[in-house]
C-alpha cells in the first residue's frame, strides 16, 4: 500500500453556473484613429468635411462641426480600413495558401501585392494599439504590436471596476446603479456649499501679486496664445467627450486653427461662457487593487 498517492479528487457539479453580468460601457463612442493618417484620401476629406460648415465663433458651432466630422469619419473609416484585424488574417490565410501550392514555381503578382497589403495593415494594427497603450516613450515601426496589445489590455483591465459597495456596505454589481453611484458622488463632491466673510479671509492672505503682474495677468489673450497652448498638449493624451485628440488639430492648424482660435478667444475674454465647456468624463482610476469604495 502505498503512504503517499498522487491522485487528486475531481469535483463535479452538474448544476448550472450562475452567468457573472458583464460590465459593458453605454455604447463604443467615436474614436479618432491614428491609423486614419496612413491613407492618402484623409486631408482631402478634412479639408471637404470642413469647409461644408459655417466659420466657428460659437463653442456650438465648433460641437456642431466635430460631431459632422466624427460621423464622416465613422463611416469613411469603416468602408475604406474596415476590420484591420480581421483583413490581416484573412490576407495571411490567403498567402498561407499561395505558397502552399503544389504548382507554384515563381513568386505570383498577387502574391506581391498581399505581401505588400499585410505590411501595411502590420503597421496600422500597430498605430491602433499604440495608441490604446498610452505608450510615449516607443515609437511605432519596430514590430512593437504586441508590446503595445499588451500594455493596453493590461491597463483596460487594471483600471476595470466590477463592483462597488453602497453607503450601507452592501455590494453592488449592477453597471446602471453603480453610474447613478458615480454621479451622485462627484456632484455632492464638486457642490458648491457656500461662502460667508470671504472679505474677512482674504485680508489675511498676504499680498504676492504686484500691480505689474497684475496688469500681465489680466491683459487680454491673442492668438498666438492659443496655439502655443495647443502645441504644448501631448499629441495623443486624453481627448474630450468629442473624442478629437490634440493631435487632430495641430496636424490640421493650417485648415481649422482660425476658427478654434476664434472660438477660444471668445471663451477666455469673457465674451462667451458656454455650458457646452464643462462636458467632460468621469473616469475612475483604481488607486488600488479591486477598489470598492468610492470615498
Amino acid at each position: 500500500m502505498a503512504v503517499k498517492s498522487d491522485h487528486c479528487p475531481i469535483l463535479l457539479s452538474f448544476e448550472p453556473e450562475e452567468k457573472r453580468e458583464t460590465i459593458r460601457g453605454l455604447g463604443r463612442p467615436f474614436r479618432y484613429e491614428l491609423m486614419w493618417e496612413t491613407n492618402k484620401g484623409l486631408p482631402s476629406l478634412i479639408q471637404q468635411v470642413w469647409k461644408e460648415g459655417q466659420h466657428c465663433n460659437y463653442v456650438k458651432d465648433m460641437k456642431d462641426k466635430l460631431c459632422h466630422l466624427g460621423e464622416e469619419f465613422r463611416s469613411w473609416g469603416q468602408s475604406t480600413f474596415g476590420a484591420v484585424r480581421k483583413g490581416l488574417r484573412e490576407q495571411k490565410k490567403r498567402l498561407e495558401q499561395l505558397r502552399c501550392d503544389p504548382t507554384r514555381n515563381n513568386v505570383s503578382e498577387e502574391e506581391k501585392k498581399l505581401v505588400e497589403r499585410i505590411s501595411l495593415l502590420n503597421y496600422q494594427e500597430e498605430i491602433i494599439w499604440r495608441q490604446r497603450s498610452r505608450i510615449t516613450w516607443l515609437r511605432e515601426g519596430d514590430s512593437n504590436t504586441r508590446f503595445f496589445h499588451q500594455k493596453a489590455s493590461r491597463r483596460r483591465s487594471r483600471n476595470r471596476i466590477i463592483r462597488l459597495n453602497r453607503p450601507d456596505g452592501t455590494e453592488c454589481t449592477k453597471v446602471e446603479e453603480m453610474h447613478a453611484m458615480v454621479m451622485d458622488f462627484y456632484s455632492n463632491l464638486f457642490k458648491s456649499e457656500g461662502t460667508s466673510n470671504m472679505c474677512m479671509v482674504l485680508n489675511h492672505v498676504p499680498r504676492k501679486v504686484t500691480n505689474e503682474m497684475n496688469k500681465f495677468l489680466c491683459a487680454p489673450f491673442d492668438e498666438s496664445e492659443v496655439k502655443n497652448a495647443l502645441f504644448q498638449m501631448f499629441p495623443t493624451k486624453a481627448p474630450g467627450p468629442d473624442d478629437f485628440p490634440a493631435h487632430f488639430f495641430q496636424r490640421n492648424w493650417d485648415l481649422c486653427g482660425e476658427d478654434l482660435t476664434r472660438m477660444v478667444l471668445r471663451v477666455l475674454n469673457g465674451d462667451e461662457i458656454p455650458t457646452e465647456i464643462n462636458s467632460t468624463f468621469i473616469v475612475l482610476i483604481p488607486k488600488v487593487q479591486n477598489p470598492v469604495c468610492l470615498s
